[in-house]
């Protein structure tokens, strides 16, 4: 996130065009980001949640769950809150949904992304049902490299969401990329 990132502001302009999730990703912090505590406060007031990644130190009330990596521990001593698993094989995918205390998966990268260093080969946009059909019914979520040419086809293949990053970030306009991925998601 820009360091002038006002998550109030942002969701206002966005009006009723709002993700079903968000999530804040930033894996090089060194301590708690300065704007945690306003984009939880925003998105508790939206109602939608808001979901930290692997940094189990930020969980606090208000934050409904984190997003974990492949090597990012047990998500056995995690309570009350919803937990996400990185998936980039179908083993692990398998694997994560035989696990009761996990929520959803996050499946790729799809597609190569400058957002993750040393990320996993990418699956590919085919390789999504796949995903699905090896997931016992839990919720997959696509990521890495996604656009918004790509949310047809994802959404026919069963998966519930897709997540972005530079999609939005690297826009001109971030709130009117994140409203166009969004319309075109309801749309497709």
């Amino acid at each position: 996130l820009a360091e002038a990132f006002d998550p109030e502001e942002f969701f206002t302009q966005l009006g009723k065009d709002l993700p079903c999730a968000v999530q804040l990703r930033a894996k090089q912090a060194r301590g708690m980001p300065a704007v945690l505590g306003a984009l939880k406060d925003a998105c508790q007031a939206r109602q939608i949640p808001f979901y930290v990644n692997d940094h189990r130190d930020w969980l606090m009330p208000g934050v409904d769950g984190i997003h974990l990596g492949q090597d990012d521990g047990d998500v056995g001593l995690l309570q009350g809150i919803q937990v996400g698993r990185s998936t980039h094989t179908l083993k692990q995918v398998r694997d994560a949904a035989s696990d009761a205390r996990v929520d959803c998966l996050g499946w790729g990268p799809i597609r190569s992304t400058s957002s993750k260093r040393h990320a996993d080969e990418p699956v590919g946009l085919s390789s999504c049902r796949q995903a699905v059909a090896n997931a016992s019914g839990k919720p997959i979520i696509a990521i890495g490299g996604l656009g918004v040419d790509d949310f047809a086809t994802l959404k026919h293949s069963g998966v519930w969401a897709a997540a972005v990053i530079s999609a939005v970030w690297r826009a001109p306009e971030p709130v009117e990329a994140l409203r166009t991925l969004i319309h075109r998601w309801r749309d497709a």
